[in-house]
């Protein structure tokens, strides 16, 4: 009963990480496959101090391997034995003076993918890289394995070196942030960009633990061929006097995800495109995309077996809900906006529909309020998030589910609509709450589960919610609606259940991820009512 065009198949019963990059780049599939046995990482570089932390992130992709580190200079004068490095991974800039006998070391150990980041540093654009441009493109045509870095966020970097270089494959940058954060314009990419190479060097490793005879050039051949479409396009944000400019990715050659809004300025469509590392089309792993690991994860279809939300309402606080989506068609009870200018419904899809359409993935007979509490440039608004919680309640809704930012100021008047709204039995699942009312459900991706040790919160995978958004949609906003649907289920055989009985019976039906963290199960939770 799961919605169409959602899961389109099954996918073998993998289970995620923490880690955002892991998940993000799938390196979970490739496990099925192989975890690096026989495999051995060297890692290179001028000084010992000069290295990045790369070996425990480099064994927690490959868990069968040895990461092993070398001096630069053993591999520039051929000196170490090539039967002890399965892969090299460079992570120190070469410096110009051995550019040469860098590419002869390359021909010499021939058989030994050798990955090197195609740019050291935190990319400003003020420095002349022509001569590190040539050398890259002359390692590239040796067989080394040129890795770029996307980033997580928004910056791609100084198009005019990207659009140079041969770049092999680009990896996401590992996340590390201090919470859920508004999509603003200031975070760019700021860390050092050979950060995400160890990810490269990761795949690469799992590729020749199964195929040992694969050549440098086959690598690079299925690196390029076997990896997802990601493009960038040029936006400017009217932020200050001359606007902010950016460079974003995407995986939607048409569709830009969040920067479709009517206010941002796209000065140039798709002004270039690569290849992002995905392990899943790497090994041959046919699993569905948009959420489909998520849900397989949580025993969806298995706990719709035995419920589908039927009977219960389900308010969503947010904007742009377009009443013809089949998500909505036909679900639509009471909506409201409370923005002037905003509808309540539109002939387009945005967030909102987006929301609705993850809802009924997870309970696809639940009735949906639409109640617009943001866009037109107001967010974050105290006074809208009480408007709409108010309304829901008294317009019969059973969940509410809220995907936006944090609210800006008034916290008690917050938590005193939430309180109004529980003391009626209406369960408030909201992504950024910050308040003290212990009935309300945090809902989080497990790989930013380092952002919430302070609270109860119940974790689904994140990073599956990709495939008509961008790169640096991670899933966080469908975090609330699967857990309202997952309630919607628990509400349909009991709609006597009180919020803090539900958070109860979700923070315990949980099962673990591959390294250990709790993880939502919805057919557990149908269980513990229903035995």
């Amino acid at each position: 009963m799961l919605f169409p065009g959602l899961l389109l198949g099954q996918c073998p019963d993998v289970l995620p990480t923490s880690d955002f990059s892991m998940n993000f780049c799938n390196f979970p599939f490739a496990w099925e496959k192989t975890k690096g046995e026989n495999m051995s990482v060297g890692i290179l570089a001028y000084r010992n101090n000069d290295q990045p932390d790369w070996s425990s992130g480099i064994q927690k992709l490959i868990p069968a391997s040895v990461v092993e580190h070398y001096a630069m200079s053993d591999f520039l004068n051929k000196t170490f034995d090539e039967n002890d490095v399965q892969v090299i991974l460079i992570s120190n800039e070469v410096e110009a003076g051995d550019y040469d006998r860098f590419l002869t070391a390359v021909d010499y150990y021939k058989d030994i993918p050798v990955v090197l980041p195609a740019y050291f540093g935190t990319m400003k654009g003020d420095r002349d890289y022509s001569g590190w441009r040539n050398f890259l493109i002359s390692a590239s045509r040796h067989g080394a394995i040129i890795a770029g870095s996307h980033g997580d966020f928004y910056q791609l970097g100084d198009l005019s070196f990207w659009k140079t270089i041969p770049v092999d494959i680009f990896a996401v940058m590992g996340r590390e942030i201090d919470g859920f954060q508004a999509m603003m314009p200031e975070y760019k990419i700021e860390k050092n960009l050979e950060n995400s190479s160890y990810l490269v060097a990761g795949a690469v490793a799992l590729l020749k633990s199964i195929n040992p005879s694969y050549s440098n050039y086959r690598i690079k051949q299925l690196l390029n061929e076997k990896s997802r479409k990601v493009f960038w396009s040029l936006i400017e944000i009217p932020q200050g006097e001359q606007g902010t400019q950016l460079v974003i990715p995407h995986f939607d050659k048409d569709y830009l995800g969040k920067f479709e809004d009517d206010y941002i300025k796209k000065t140039e469509r798709n002004v270039y495109e690569a290849r992002s590392l995905d392990l899943m089309t790497l090994f041959d792993f046919r699993c569905p995309d948009f959420g489909g690991w998520c849900f397989e994860s949580l025993n969806i279809e298995e706990a719709q077996e035995k419920s589908t939300g039927k009977g219960v309402v389900v308010a969503i606080l947010d904007h742009t809900f377009n009443k013809n989506h089949e998500a909505l068609k036909n679900r639509i009870v009471s909506p409201v906006s409370f923005i002037e200018g905003e509808p309540a419904l539109s002939n387009r899809s945005d967030h909102g529909t987006d929301m609705a359409t993850s809802l009924v993935a997870v309970a696809p007979d639940v009735k949906i309020m639409p109640i617009v509490i943001t866009g037109r440039e107001r967010w974050g608004e105290t006074d809208l998030f009480i408007k709409g919680i108010n309304y829901a309640v008294e317009n019969g809704a059973d969940i509410i589910s809220c995907s936006q930012m944090a609210i800006k100021g008034d916290q008690k008047g917050l938590d005193e609509a939430i309180g109004k709204a529980t003391l009626k039995g209406v369960s408030f699942v909201y992504i950024n709450y910050g308040g003290e009312k212990e009935e309300v459900l945090v809902p989080s991706p497990i790989e930013f589960r380092s952002t919430n040790d302070d609270q109860d919160v119940i974790y689904v995978i994140g990073t599956n919610f990709r495939d008509h958004e961008s790169p640096i949609t991670w899933g966080v906003s469908h975090t609330a609606p699967v857990v309202s649907g997952v309630i919607a289920l628990l509400k349909e055989p009991r709609p006597d259940l009180q919020p803090e009985e539900i958070k109860q019976i979700l923070l315990r039906s949980t099962k673990n991820s591959y390294d250990g963290i709790p993880i939502l199960d919805s057919n557990k939770a149908l269980k513990h009512i229903l035995d």
